[in-house]
């Protein structure tokens, strides 16, 4: 079902899948806790991965540093939570300092997987030969 779904995202180049999978994790991690969004969001991303048949590391990487990246909001993480408590911030003022970092954060995780990711799992750049077997079993 998820893989018929993710077959409009089958002609993109994986930089704009990697860009997609960054601020849609970043984004619902910054609302719920990151364990949450990573049991979620992981293996939805692993099934996309091979439904457009794509190393899972190219999109799961950046997804994991994402989802550990909130710096905006302070329902984020608990830290957050109670630094804006202790030290009586407003949300707003949180938001506006967490802007940036995020944006940099983002930017970073993107560059540092297709750089550093790439010449530490040099497998991720082609389609694994355990994928293939896994996506030509029969379903019954």
């Amino acid at each position: 079902m998820i893989a018929k779904a993710m077959q409009v995202l089958n002609g993109l180049p994986s930089m704009v899948l990697q860009l997609i999978t960054l601020v849609m994790s970043n984004f619902f991690s910054s609302f719920n806790a990151n364990v949450v969004v990573a049991n979620i969001v992981l293996p939805v991303l692993c099934e996309m991965a091979l439904a457009l048949e794509m190393h899972p590391l190219i999109l799961t990487l950046p997804a994991c540093l994402a989802i550990s990246m909130v710096y905006f909001l302070p329902v984020s993480t608990p830290p957050n939570a109670i630094v804006t408590q202790y030290a009586h911030i407003k949300t707003k003022y949180f938001a506006c300092c967490g802007i940036l970092p995020t944006f940099i954060g983002l930017f970073v995780s993107m560059l540092n997987t297709n750089t550093w990711g790439m010449l530490i799992f040099p497998e991720a750049s082609s389609f694994p030969d355990w994928a293939k077997e896994i996506k030509n079993r029969t379903k019954i």
